[in-house]
């Protein structure tokens, strides 16, 4: 994650960042490996906790947050954006891609025939990247 600029990277097999007394103000949770009630604490007085799979919890704490304010959970949805807004982002990402800003890093490729040891692979929790499926 450094080699890809990070200034900071947590290891949340080894490190419990919830634990360690720092605030932030965006804790961006792409596999669901915490919840909000407990990364709530890490989060600065306006931070947000972004979340792309969440819970009906999370939804209970973003009504909460809402009519209280303060710390807020918030559901990241891409997909139902409009699509003109999803090509116009598509197309910035080729941008990035094409001038060598935005880096991937690919873990492991299956052919579309072992998609289930592709699935299998990514449920273990090991990957360090994207898996990709060939057609």
């Amino acid at each position: 994650m450094r080699g890809l600029g990070a200034d900071r990277v947590i290891d949340y097999t080894v490190d419990d960042f919830t634990r360690q007394g720092e605030t932030w103000d965006i804790i961006f949770d792409t596999v669901a490996k915490s919840t909000f009630a407990r990364s709530r604490r890490s989060l600065t007085p306006n931070g947000v906790y972004l979340v792309t799979a969440p819970s009906f919890a999370t939804v209970c704490h973003m009504l909460r947050s809402k009519i209280f304010g303060g710390r807020r959970p918030v559901i990241s949805a891409t997909g139902l954006r409009p699509a003109a807004q999803q090509r116009k982002d598509l197309e910035f990402l080729k941008s990035l891609i094409g001038a060598r800003v935005l880096k991937m890093v690919i873990d492991r490729s299956f052919p579309l025939e072992r998609i289930a040891a592709a699935h299998a692979y990514v449920a273990k929790g090991h990957k360090r990247g994207n898996v990709i499926v060939t057609l």
